[in-house]
């Protein structure tokens, strides 16, 4: 429990005129001691001025929000314009309540809601103290504000629960003057991706979202799967991962299967272990099946020959490297054109491969990426999908393609659906911890990635 913050808070928002009228009475009975009373000793002056010091630097320093707010009420005058700010911005956020329909229009209770509206100069914050509504979450609370941003003359908020295990039912929401998706733009790379590579992890700095960098950390996920309509930027989403993981022959292992039977990947034929750009079945079964025996073979003697069963837990190693999958346009064989019996056969067994791969390949350090055009149930068997712990979107343009490729998108949430196709790799990503949320991909120009992989790879010791 959050006692120090329970207390801060109850002396912050509960007893402020108490406070402030009981410093007010205080400071004024000393400054006129200090200015009449000949006996006042003169280090008593030195005291009030460094117990001024101390309440400013309260009041500027980084501790919570309670204790700051208190040390400001015991301030001379800036506390009669705290208290004048705070119960302007309750006002706000009473008034905010009934216009959103958070509570009855006609509802006259006075509620511990605080609105500070957002400026071009500094964020603004809607707090929701205490609000007695039945049913109110924070997929509720996101739909709202959504609706309402308008009432807080704001474009953008981030909501969160300020002290989520002391108080679950409280909320803030961080309201922006502009949206924050208008900041973000593409950075157009000059060497290959920042990686973190050691034991239990390979991370991949691929992109920004409004919190900051943003990286796709391989351990712990078997699937990975980028949808959306043609030049949306998948597969130069999927370039930048590669070129990460090949920078780093000694602890990666990469195959590639170009469903689309083009040339998009003869970059990185030179650097694979393996690679078909054949648009039939046999070569990328021979290639499914070498990374599903790798598998099963780890599986079996992961815990002998290392002490864990979980590849995580030790690798990746130079002996004993991640390996990765790109299946291109994965629809080419999860839902072929022909359906006669021999294609109906090989795609079943392409299917059973796939989703072997992607929910026992965590423990056996297999990674399988699959992009795909028509993310629906048909090219994403719900087996797949549900087992791939990274989900990536990329522009969808139906409700239907949305949620085959990343399951329901909760009201309020961020969305795949239309987004602008002008945005060249702006995408939405399902958050490890629930949610979505908007990121914007990092570029690196295909041209350019042959060189600069020579070069990363000069220093990096080859793999035995």
């Amino acid at each position: 429990m959050n006692t120090n913050n329970d207390k801060g808070g109850a002396i912050a928002q509960e007893c402020a005129w108490l406070l402030y009228l009981t410093s007010t009475l205080v400071w004024g009975v000393a400054i006129a001691a200090s200015l009449y009373a000949d006996w006042l000793p003169w280090y008593a002056i030195v005291l009030l001025f460094a117990l001024l010091v101390v309440l400013i630097t309260i009041r500027v320093s980084s501790l919570p929000t309670p204790f700051k707010r208190a040390a400001g009420y015991c301030l001379p005058f800036y506390g009669g314009y705290l208290l004048y700010v705070r119960r302007s911005s309750r006002l706000l956020g009473n008034e905010f309540v009934r216009k959103s329909g958070l509570v009855g229009k006609n509802d006259g209770r006075d509620y511990r809601v605080y609105l500070t509206r957002p400026t071009r100069w500094a964020e603004g914050l809607l707090e929701i103290v205490d609000l007695p509504v039945r049913g109110l979450n924070e997929e509720k609370l996101k739909s709202i504000l959504y609706e309402s941003l308008a009432l807080c003359d704001a474009e953008d908020f981030d909501l969160y629960r300020p002290t989520p295990v002391s108080h679950p039912h409280r909320w803030n929401a961080t309201l922006y003057y502009h949206n924050r998706l208008d900041s973000l733009e593409p950075r157009m790379l000059d060497a290959v991706p920042p990686v973190k590579a050691y034991k239990g992890v390979f991370a991949v700095r691929v992109g920004q979202t409004v919190q900051g960098d943003s990286w796709i950390d391989f351990n712990g996920i078997s699937g990975v799967i980028a949808a959306g309509i043609p030049g949306a930027g998948k597969t130069a989403a999927a370039d930048l991962m590669i070129t990460a993981l090949l920078s780093r022959p000694d602890l990666a292992r990469v195959f590639v299967a170009d469903g689309k039977g083009g040339a998009d990947w003869l970059w990185c034929k030179p650097y694979v272990e393996r690679y078909t750009n054949d648009d039939g079945f046999d070569d990328v079964l021979d290639l499914l099946h070498s990374a599903y025996d790798l598998m099963q073979y780890r599986l079996s003697t992961n815990y002998a020959q290392h002490g864990d069963s979980n590849f995580w837990h030790w690798g990746p190693t130079a002996d004993s490297q991640m390996l990765c999958v790109v299946l291109d346009e994965v629809q080419t064989w999860t839902s072929p054109i022909g359906r006669d019996k021999e294609t109906k056969a090989k795609a079943e067994e392409f299917i059973g491969l796939l989703q072997g791969l992607v929910k026992k390949g965590r423990s056996a350090g297999i990674v399988v990426i699959m992009l795909t055009q028509k993310p629906t149930t048909d090219a994403l068997p719900s087996g797949i999908r549900d087992n791939a712990a990274c989900r990536i979107a990329f522009r969808c343009t139906t409700p239907e393609m949305v949620k085959a490729a990343m399951g329901d998108v909760l009201e309020g949430e961020p969305t795949p659906l239309n987004l602008p196709f002008s945005r060249k790799g702006l995408s939405v990503m399902a958050k490890p911890d629930g949610g979505t949320e908007f990121m914007q991909w990092d570029y690196l120009p295909e041209t350019e990635i042959p060189n600069l992989l020579d070069t990363a790879r000069s220093g990096v010791p080859p793999r035995p």
